[in-house]
């Protein structure tokens, strides 16, 4: 498992969680335990759904020409997913962990993309 942030969010989430449980006629239930994490336990009435028809992709969807994208993250993780993601496309990954990094990488590298977890300490 990842280590615990050491730094808290505004609690938005967890509300925003709560008034869209309650509006979808659900409940939503929190389990912590102090130094294990937390638990929420989300329980909507939804009726049983049905398997979407398989469509073949449209012919004329678009494809990207390879990009230089520098991801950056603090989360190993996170990291690894969208480099796994990003080179099946075809995609060059370049991997920052913290912010300093990913300036010292835009300072010796070109990049048509950043993608940047905004959440870092």
């Amino acid at each position: 498992a990842p280590p615990p942030r050491r730094y808290g969010g505004t609690g938005l989430g967890t509300t925003i969680s709560r008034q869209l449980t309650q509006l979808m006629g659900g409940q939503i239930s929190v389990r912590s335990q102090l130094g294990a994490g937390t638990e929420f336990l989300v329980q909507l009435p939804l009726p049983a759904g049905q398997a979407p028809e398989r469509r073949l992709p449209a012919a004329h969807s678009a494809t990207l020409p390879a990009l230089r994208i520098l991801a950056v993250d603090d989360v190993p993780q996170n990291l690894e997913l969208l480099q796994v993601v990003m080179q099946r496309f075809g995609h060059n990954v370049a991997l920052a962990h913290d912010g300093h990094e990913a300036v010292r990488l835009r300072q010796t590298q070109d990049f048509d993309l950043i993608l940047m977890d905004l959440q870092m300490p």
